[in-house]
């Protein structure tokens, strides 16, 4: 059974040396110890498989059901073999139909319910002594449904539902009927696709849930796609074999199989009595109607042969029913073609389950690998069980022993066993993990992967072709392995591509597919893989398949994503928002630019001083921000200074974050971008990678971009049938598609979670990011569903929340658990963090939105709350949001940040606890998902410094004036910049103005700092700097030029801004000296019309002049828009400053709040730019008049 369950003996001293005497030696040992202190006759299967007894659908008899599948599918033999002819024997022995696809096993009592299962069928004389150690096995199952338990044993010794009627003639030796009877028991319960035979001495050794896998990872089509049953054989070299009668089979249409079956090469082989049979062998079997003794069957051993009937009878059945070849491939793994190959050194390791010696060298379990297969039999190892049933019981209970110990309980499997005790932990403490080992669900059993699905509907005409066997490939002659071909596309040629984990092999077409084309994909054999287990080169075999092209594109519409209530809600602005903020004053960012102050709860917070003993480390944390639908990112500190601030096209997404390596991630279309784009930024804000869905997928889910290690994890949008369907990528480095999951493949039937009264945007995934373990989980808010994909092969693992929901929700107010929720995610520990929005438009709910936490228990399948918060205002929103714990540093306790949505406040931090309160809350505009990391932030660009006249209202008592000093403000900052301490400013006469001596030095107090020109002018009177013009010129106007320096830390100077010229009006002149007075500039600069940085995306493709323009010249921007302000046409200028270019554009590029409000699509083309600075041509009339 792949050397995953079974009894290994244990004796240190013939680890390595293997010595046949010695393992007897050891095993006498064993059993006299054993029957010394003998062990109780225990209950078996206390808690866990209480569970999983037999459900009463299953208790149906299933005669009827077999009777129809003997008269259907089987062929009865005229005459018996072994040398006799009997009329009776007639009705011993089927041969299968001869057909093109295999018959169906029998279906079993009710419909399946739950996940396939492994039957362990026991053998049992009196009882079950290991029935607790079982029980704890399976409890460290991450799900108990993956098993059933059925126990043949003597009538009166156990009282349990598990227990199925003694067959009478029950003996050692010929446990024909006992098996016969626990096949046909099984074969009741519909989920039970294995059927493992077990006696009281077996003991599992391995984590169940890496038994699951591996005896579910091989695969043939000839027994519809079940999983190979499993034998174990005995050494042949001993001619333990027996000949059967080649002369009297027949059937009544002569059968090939059974005609097969009396060939040369027609030998009965001794193997185990303990043997695995999938549900399509176990009904062949069953079917047959046994009945011992057989008329005709010799009872004594024919030919000499050493073996007890029920080591040999059994499978003389299927090979009589199926034929030779059929038997080889639909057993042990279909590895070999004959049974002189089943007996091959390397299937003996992987398929022989009683080994009482080992190598150091590990098998697919984890286990030591067997070079000598005891010939003690059952005996032997029982013998063996008795000591390490009790060792490894201790082990599995006691949660102080020690990798030592363990060690020296299991010499060989140590390894292997610690690391299935580490994984998953015992019952008391649940995984809240999968572990799926070795599985591979596709293409008959032989991929862990494939792409598109076989079957596989809408497929996308560009998509790639992929097939991954979970093992790593030996790259080479890989590009012979695809021959595919389309109805209309005819023969296509690709290229064939390793991808960046060595597993997945992808063939990429040279053309796309015909829309509406079949597509037929040929893997050939070739296809070579280095096994994990033991290092051994082995061909995977090839496979056919098909999947079928989308028949068209269809567009999707920004309100077909977004839902209408995020359209709405701009519908006015929140009385927040209306409320004036200190970044109001901003110059050197847009006005309409988002802006923040601290609530009513934040101010509380500083005043009482909560966020003053939240660490943080070693690292400063900042705020990474999303103002809703607008467009805009931002970066800020801890404590609500802004520190980068960027507007990307259209109505922006919801995605800003930080990859592993440090890089900067924000969705945005810059020129010759085919798709939308999620852009990667270094420290200094420039682009270093793009990420875009794969397969031609033009739209781009904008919640969320995820990151594990150099993989990515993107969401894509498409729709279908007028429903627009999710489509989660797992990338590589290269861009390779590593995986591919969509709605339209699991969502189907009965398994659409779509909602009653949904939207066209039924799913609406909103977050699908890498889980602690490997796999991906995904939050669709549509239908309040979260679900977990495998990261191996794409499958569902489980459903949470919706009415496709797997887990049952302990805790106060949980029902529904979840309403609407946004950013749920696996934690560290295992626990699930989201927002649960509480309502949402199309389904309704009355609760309050709140921040949850769930803690699973994958066994018992129950999510339990374990913290939340509610905002003490009760606020709900239906749309958007999002939550993080926030690791503090080390000696610190974490934090909760949290988004409301578009009700605001924006990213309140909360203590976590019992009693959470809030440390520190900001409102003012809406925001999305939360994110606090660290961050160092650089620039290429200069630092921002701007002349304004209109930004200082308080100098004339409030109302608007030019005409004092005070009233004109320079304003300067350096956006993305952080770890500013302070700020040098220098003066000049002309545009080269030197930084020797710094004028004046102020602290940095926020993201802009502002000097006014009175203040500027008594600074250089104070430090006796005059102004001074020739003495010979009749001058009425002077200039002065100014540039800052940002000072980083104690003393580190940064980029210097440009110079900016101060046009100044000579009030007065000393002859003697030349120094003069200065008034004012007579020109209005009114700043709150332009916009500083932004320009058009398509200004983004301007080439860079060679030479940079060392002047900010505010008078030259003001006559570019006094020129558009006086012109019929124009409505939205750009002035470039290293050019001196002047745009006039004809559409009304709206600004700020209104243009969603107003639904204007001309702002969409909007976008950051450095050096440019526009304005609308209404805003400077309103100011000129």
């Amino acid at each position: 059974m792949g050397g995953c369950l079974g009894v290994y003996g244990i004796c240190k001293s013939s680890i390595r040396t293997a010595i046949p005497p010695a393992v007897f030696l050891c095993g006498l040992l064993f059993f006299t110890w054993s029957r010394l202190f003998r062990f109780p006759t225990w209950p078996p299967f206390t808690r866990h498989l209480r569970r999983i007894a037999v459900p009463k659908t299953a208790e149906c008899s299933l005669q009827a059901a077999l009777d129809k599948f003997r008269e259907d599918e089987l062929l009865p033999l005229r005459r018996a073999t072994f040398g006799k002819v009997n009329a009776s024997s007639t009705q011993q022995f089927h041969c299968v139909r001869q057909s093109t696809s295999p018959p169906a096993p029998v279906k079993g009592c009710g419909e399946c319910a739950g996940p396939p299962k492994v039957a362990l069928l026991f053998l049992a004389k009196k009882g079950l002594p290991f029935g607790p150690l079982w029980d704890e096995w399976i409890g460290l199952s991450s799900d108990a449904r993956k098993f059933s338990v059925l126990i043949h044993t003597q009538e009166g010794t156990m009282a349990s539902p598990l227990v199925i009627e003694r067959a009478n003639g029950t003996k050692y030796g010929e446990f024909i009927l006992a098996e016969n009877a626990l096949w046909s028991a099984a074969l009741r319960d519909p989920c039970n696709q294995m059927m493992v035979l077990l006696s009281v001495s077996h003991i599992p050794l391995s984590h169940p849930d890496v038994l699951y896998d591996v005896l579910f990872q091989h695969r043939v089509p000839e027994t519809g796609g079940l999983p190979t049953s499993r034998f174990c054989y005995r050494n042949t070299s001993k001619a333990r074999r027996m000949r059967s009668d080649r002369t009297l089979a027949a059937t009544e249409s002569g059968s090939a199989a059974c005609q097969d079956a009396d060939s040369d090469t027609g030998y009965d082989t001794k193997h185990h009595q303990w043997r695995v049979y999938n549900r399509y062998h176990a009904t062949i079997v069953a079917a047959q109607g046994l009945n011992y003794p057989y008329d005709g069957l010799p009872r004594p051993r024919p030919d000499g042969m050493r073996a007890a009937v029920d080591e040999w009878f059994p499978h003389h059945v299927l090979r009589r029913a199926l034929g030779n070849d059929a038997v080889w491939k639909q057993v042990n793994g279909g590895l070999r073609s004959n049974h002189s190959g089943q007996l091959d050194g390397a299937i003996q390791e992987e398929f022989c389950d009683t080994r009482l010696c080992w190598t150091s060298s590990k098998d697919a379990c984890g286990l030591g690998k067997a070079h000598y297969c005891s010939s003690m039999g059952p005996f032997g190892h029982k013998m063996a069980a008795s000591l390490v049933a009790v060792l490894l019981w201790s082990s599995l209970t006691t949660a102080s022993a020690d990798e030592h110990e363990r060690s020296f309980l299991f010499p060989s499997a140590a390894e292997g066993m610690a690391a299935s005790l580490d994984q998953a932990p015992s019952s008391s403490s649940s995984s809240p993990f999968v572990v799926e080992g070795a599985v591979r669900p596709w293409g008959d059993g032989l991929f862990e992967y494939m792409h598109p699905r076989p079957g596989a509907l809408h497929v996308s005409e560009l998509t790639s072709i992929a097939v991954r066997e979970g093992d790593l490939v030996i790259p080479t002659d890989l590009d012979a392995l695809f021959d595919v071909e389309g109805r209309q596309s005819g023969k296509v040629d690709g290229r064939v591509v390793l991808a960046r984990d060595n597993k997945t092999v992808l063939f990429y077409p040279d053309k796309p597919f015909v829309p509406g084309d079949n597509v037929t994909v040929q893997l050939r054999p070739g296809l070579r893989v280095r096994r994990s287990d033991n290092g051994r080169e082995e061909e995977a075999g090839g496979h056919k398949w098909q999947f079928h092209i989308r028949a068209k594109t269809e567009s999707i519409g920004e309100r077909d994503i977004w839902p209408h209530s995020c359209y709405r809600l701009h519908d006015g602005k929140q009385e927040a928002e209306k409320q004036p903020a200190p970044m109001d004053r901003y110059r050197t960012l847009p006005t309409w630019s988002a802006k923040w102050r601290p609530s009513a709860e934040g101010e509380k917070a500083a005043l009482e001083g909560r966020g003053e003993d939240i660490g943080t480390g070693d690292k400063e944390l900042y705020f990474f921000v999303i103002h809703l639908l607008a467009g805009q990112s931002f970066i800020a500190t801890r404590q609500g200074d802004l520190v980068w601030w960027t507007k990307e096209v259209g109505r922006g997404g919801d995605m800003l974050g930080v990859t592993p390596s440090g890089h900067l991630v924000h969705w945005d279309i810059q020129p010759n971008d085919t798709a939308e784009t999620v852009y990667e930024l270094n420290s200094t804000y420039q682009v270093v990678d793009r990420h875009q869905t794969g397969h031609g997928y033009q739209t781009l889910d904008r919640h969320s971009i995820s990151f594990d290690g150099d993989n990515a994890i993107l969401v894509a949008r498409t729709e279908t049938n007028g429903t627009v369907h999710n489509v989660v990528h797992v990338f590589d480095a290269d861009k390779n598609v590593l995986l591919e999951w969509r709605t339209i493949d699991d969502f189907v039937g009965e398994a659409d979670p779509t909602l009653p009264e949904a939207p066209k945007d039924a799913y609406h995934t909103n977050n699908a990011e890498r889980t602690p373990d490997g796999n991906v989980i995904v939050s669709m808010r549509n239908c309040d569903l979260v679900l977990l994909l495998s990261g191996k092969t794409g499958q569902i693992l489980w459903r949470m929340g919706g009415h496709t929901n797997d887990f049952t929700f302990i805790g106060e107010d949980m029902d529904p658990p979840f309403v609407g929720q946004h950013h749920a995610h696996q934690l560290a520990d295992g626990n699930i963090l989201m927002y649960d929005n509480g309502r949402q438009r199309h389904t309704g709910g009355t609760r309050p939105s709140r921040a949850l936490e769930l803690s699973l228990d994958l066994n018992k399948m129950t999510a339990t709350k374990v913290w939340s918060f509610t905002h003490p205002n009760k606020i709900s929103s239906t749309c958007c949001g999002g939550v993080q714990k926030v690791d503090n540093g080390e000696g610190n306790p974490p934090t909760m940040l949290i988004s409301w949505g578009y009700t605001g406040p924006f990213f309140p931090e909360v203590t976590y606890g019992d009693n959470p309160t809030i440390v520190r809350e900001f409102e003012g505009f809406r925001g999305h998902r939360p994110l606090l990391h660290s961050w160092e932030g650089f620039s290429t660009e200069r630092p921002r410094l701007l002349l304004c006249s209109d930004a200082n209202t308080q100098a004339s008592g409030g109302q608007p004036s030019i005409a004092l000093l005070q009233d004109w403000t320079m304003r300067f900052s350096f956006n993305g910049v952080t770890g500013i301490s302070k700020w040098r400013l220098y003066i000049g006469a002309d545009s080269d103005v030197p930084l020797s001596r710094h004028l004046m030095e102020r602290s940095k107090t926020a993201f802009e700092e502002i000097v006014t020109l009175q203040e500027l002018v008594d600074t250089m009177a104070a430090r006796d700097v005059t102004l001074t013009t020739d003495s010979n010129a009749n001058v009425t106007d002077v200039a002065l030029y100014v540039r800052v320096v940002p000072v980083k830390g104690d003393s580190e100077l940064l980029r210097p801004s440009k110079a900016l010229k101060v046009p100044l009006v000579v009030s007065s002149r000393d002859e003697e000296s030349g120094a003069v007075s200065v008034s004012p500039p007579l020109s209005a600069v009114p700043c709150r019309c332009y916009q500083p940085d932004i320009g058009l995306r398509e200004h983004l493709a301007r080439p860079k002049p060679e030479r940079e323009s060392p002047v900010v010249d505010m008078v030259a921007v003001s006559e570019c828009s006094r020129a558009c302000a006086d012109s019929d046409k124009c409505e939205t200028f750009f002035f470039f400053e290293d050019t001196g270019q002047c745009e006039m554009d004809e559409k009304k590029r709206e600004m700020g709040e209104s243009f969603v409000e107003k639904k204007h699509e001309s702002h969409q083309e909007l976008h950051s730019l450095g050096g440019v600075v526009s304005g609308l041509s209404a805003c400077v009339q309103e100011e000129l008049a």
